[in-house]
């Protein structure tokens, strides 16, 4: 994988960790009613903003500079099958295993 590729894989795996990390506090209040102290509100509250920031990044369908569609131009990878794969657990596991992240995007990638 060239080094522009990478590039923009680590960025496409950041906002795909954001939504992840975002998941995960939302699961845990529900199924945890334990009491958060002041300074993990604020970190909350941070995680779910960068989430949000994240999803809507990756729902947008514009092709304009920054954006999803246009990193993945940029990239060389298929927006419409990466976005698809966002939207599930299973597919958001599937790139942020440590092992196969820039190698995972690219072969999914080949394979359209």
């Amino acid at each position: 994988m060239a080094v522009c590729e990478r590039l923009w894989s680590s960025v496409i795996l950041q906002a795909i960790a954001d939504v992840e990390e975002g998941l995960r506090i939302e699961y845990y209040e529900k199924h945890n009613k334990k009491k958060l102290s002041q300074s993990s509100i604020q970190k909350r509250e941070e995680i779910l903003a960068y989430a949000k920031e994240a999803r809507d990044w990756l729902d947008s369908k514009v092709n304009e500079l920054g954006s999803f569609v246009w990193v993945c131009d940029m990239g060389g990878f298929d927006a419409n099958k990466l976005w698809e794969m966002t939207l599930t657990r299973e597919g958001r596991s599937h790139f942020l295993k440590k092992d196969r992240l820039s190698k995972e995007i690219e072969e999914e990638c080949d394979d359209v």
